[in-house]
């Protein structure tokens, strides 16, 4: 994806990248009135290096569940849509409350660009450039016509806004269609409201300006009006308001764009026309048959190759060649630049007497266009199709030393889990060793490790594909930030923990974990994508209502709450595409740590980021801070517990720390001559105590444990050391504390009077 600066004001570039989840974010390219998009970076994307574009939503529109939800709903959709004309969509989900979208980065310009230089000059587009525009378009959006769900039912999408804007331009000759962000579905679970305009006005079909229902047939006419324009070097039915551009868009005739400007083939000018009928019937009834009549127009007038595009558009937009980019953000192959030097290896490795297959040939090809470890495991199992197992093992193996010695050791597991079958015990442990000590990112180990497991060249084709990931300097591109609880179990314990976890596999549109149910299994994502929704508010609900709540994929965790407190589950997740999930249950962690207390530490370590960090954020009281303060709290943190009945609080007391409820519930109550009175009952996910804490004050009402309690405890200078930082926060602190001392107030007042 590339920022339109017609659509965007640009913004100047940083020189030193932001994290941000698993990301980097290098530089902002632009912010637009929902987002900002920045250039990025990933090192945990499919194992490699992969430059991307991050799409990240406004923090105002987080606030809006609603546009969350449509956020997350519309990258649902994009992400089943992989074809050569359409943006890629890599990944979606949310960091610290902030939704993004991770998409290909196209080097190149949008078409809004090509097409100023135009009406600058007044002259129209090269017939057969505009022409290869429309077919590019025309495949891409019927790509997306014609998906359907796991059940094979059409999924109904229309893409609503095809306009210049959304039209990428890579200076390589790819034409591709962004922004699906209005997208409409049939099935889609967050509707957009009957009669709603979507849009822009000017290159909306009539029925779609009309407020009527839309199918692919309104995209076929918004090609037709982007080539009218292009074409003709002018705008169609653009006016000075909404209101005059329907006008023309309902009642102006259409004039071939040929008499505007002479010249253009007698067929290309029919193409337009029919695409732009107003009568949905007498049209192209498909972007299929529209991109069919714009190939063969382009052959009647003598063809028209990539190349050709190519110079037009470098020509046309003043490009250097020797400076033009690829889409994973290196020089391109045009350029004269050396290239990288490589360590000294020796040729891959193929096994002999193989059948070359056309699928394991396509699957290699996709390696070096787009460098991904999952294409390993995918050509894993396509020997195993083929019969070949010794070759099918050595792939799942190969692909699986790469995501360890990546720091990738959920994906790693899940990678290595396909070739369980095709491998003796003693081949798997001794693998598992290998994959634990390749966590230290050590080049030697892995040379070893691939030496004794590679027996089909898939390494060395990895390599060639991704030299920074995987050459000399690759530690110093390797992830960082340990795996959640799997990454931080000392190497001594891991075999164990390993030992009882899971693989298994879930279709698409499989829920998982449903909302409400019982469950204390953790879950970590190895390969796919699945998504967390909730019902809506009772006054909101309907059949077949749901809220989406985020997305997770390869390396994300989720059931941390139920596997950690014993509580419901708080919200379903659903399988958007085929996923392979590693699974382990709260009572087998349990074994472990009795065998082992050492554990102890890193699983309390993965409640406070995972379960606490997320409650302090929706808590008012601490949601004020800072992402980073919060955890920088949470690391402070001590653990406590307490038998039945024991007194925690007591009334009155000087204590100013405050605490935490892990597991357990605790009563909170007052004394009122003599006469203990209830206020309320606290459990799994509550704080209390945080007053006296803040204020400095004694202890407003006393706490008493109501069976086993766990604990954690925090201090009062550590949280005061962070009001000191941020001063700001103590006023929103305090007042959250004014809110909540006059509930109490309220409820002892209301109990005494009952009393009397």
């Amino acid at each position: 994806m590339s920022a339109s600066p017609s659509d965007f004001e640009t913004v100047t570039r940083s020189e030193h990248g932001t994290p941000f989840g698993k990301y980097e974010l290098l530089h902002r390219l632009a912010v637009g009135g929902m987002a900002e998009i920045f250039r990025a970076r990933s090192n945990a994307l499919g194992g490699v290096i992969r430059t991307c574009v991050i799409k990240r939503i406004l923090p105002e529109l987080c606030e809006n569940r609603q546009f969350v939800s449509m956020f997350i709903d519309e990258a649902r959709i994009l992400i089943g849509l992989h074809h050569e004309n359409i943006v890629r969509l890599y990944d979606f989900g949310q960091v610290d409350g902030s939704y993004y979208m991770a998409l290909e980065f196209v080097s190149g310009c949008d078409l809004v660009a090509v097409l100023e230089r135009i009406y600058r000059n007044g002259q129209g587009m090269h017939p057969l450039a505009a022409a290869w525009v429309g077919r590019g378009l025309c495949e891409g959006l019927h790509h997306a016509h014609i998906q359907q769900d796991a059940a094979g039912r059409p999924l109904g999408i229309v893409h609503r806004d095809v306009s210049p804007h959304n039209v990428l331009l890579s200076w390589e000759g790819d034409v591709k269609v962004t922004d699906f962000g209005i997208a409409q579905a049939k099935h889609k679970l967050t509707l957009t409201t009957p009669g709603t305009v979507m849009g822009k006005f000017a290159y909306m079909a009539p029925e779609q300006a009309a407020g009527t229902k839309v199918d692919a047939r309104a995209d076929v006419f918004a090609v037709g009006v982007v080539l009218h324009e292009a074409l003709a070097g002018q705008r169609l039915f653009a006016g000075s308001t909404p209101i005059e551009t329907i006008g023309k868009l309902m009642h102006q005739q259409v004039q071939p764009p040929s008499t505007v400007k002479p010249g253009i083939p007698r067929e290309l000018d029919q193409v337009v026309m029919r695409a732009l009928e107003k009568d949905p019937a007498a049209r192209f009834q498909s972007a299929e048959e529209m991109g069919a009549a714009l190939l063969d127009a382009m052959g009647r007038a003598g063809g028209y190759t990539v190349e050709e595009f190519r110079t037009y558009l470098e020509q046309m937009m003043m490009v250097d060649p020797s400076a033009v980019e690829k889409r994973d953000g290196t020089q391109s192959l045009r350029a004269k630049v050396p290239a990288p030097a490589k360590r000294p290896a020796t040729a891959p490795r193929v096994a002999t007497g193989v059948t070359p297959d056309k699928e394991l040939g396509r699957l290699a090809q996709s390696l070096r266009q787009d460098p991904n470890v999952w294409t390993l495991v995918a050509m894993g199992a396509r020997h195993l199709e083929l019969g070949r197992k010794e070759l099918a093992a050595s792939a799942f193996r190969v692909a699986a030393g790469a995501f360890a010695f990546r720091g990738l050791l959920i994906q790693a597991l899940v990678a290595h889990e396909r070739a369980r079958p095709l491998i003796t015990p003693e081949q798997r442990e001794e693998d598992i060793n290998f994959l634990i000590s390749l966590r230290q990112a050590n080049l030697a180990v892995l040379d070893q490790f691939i030496s004794r497991v590679d027996v089909g060249g898939f390494y060395e084709l990895l390599r060639r594909a991704d030299e920074e990931a995987f050459g000399e300097n690759s530690a110093s591109t390797r992830i960082l930030t340990p795996v959640p609880l799997y990454g931080t179990v000392a190497p001594s314990d891991l075999p164990r923990l390993l030992g009882v976890a899971r693989v298994r596999r879930y279709a698409p549109g499989q829920v998982i974990v449903r909302e409400g149910e019982e469950g204390d299994t953790l879950f970590a994502v190895g390969e796919g994508r699945v998504v967390v929704y909730c019902k809506p508010p009772a006054e909101a609900r309907s059949a077949e209502d749901r809220v989406y709540l985020s997305s997770l994929s390869e390396g994300d965790f989720f059931g941390e709450f139920g596997f950690l407190s014993g509580e419901p589950r708080t919200a379903s997740v659903e399988a958007v595409l085929a996923t392979w999930v590693l699974e382990i249950d709260r009572s087998q962690v349990e074994e472990l740590v009795a065998l082992s207390p050492e554990m102890a530490g890193p699983l309390l370590d993965f409640y406070k980021a995972r379960v606490v960090e997320l409650l302090m954020a929706k808590s008012p009281l601490f949601a004020p801070l800072p992402p980073e303060d919060r955890r920088h709290l949470l690391s402070r943190a001590r653990p406590l517990r307490y038998k039945d009945n024991e007194i925690i609080i007591q009334e009155g007391d000087d204590g100013d720390a405050f605490f935490f409820i892990k597991q357990g519930e605790v009563e909170v109550f007052s004394e009122r001559a003599g006469i203990p009175i209830f206020i309320n009952k606290l459990r799994e996910g509550q704080f209390f105590g945080e007053i006296a804490a803040i204020k400095g004050t004694r202890r407003t009402a006393s706490i008493r444990a109501m069976g086993d309690v766990e604990l954690l405890t925090f201090s009062r200078a550590d949280l005061q050391a962070l009001i000191e930082k941020r001063p700001q926060l103590r006023a929103l602190l305090e007042a959250a504390i004014i809110d909540r001392v006059t509930e109490a107030v309220e409820q002892v007042k209301a109990a005494t009077e009952l009393l009397r």
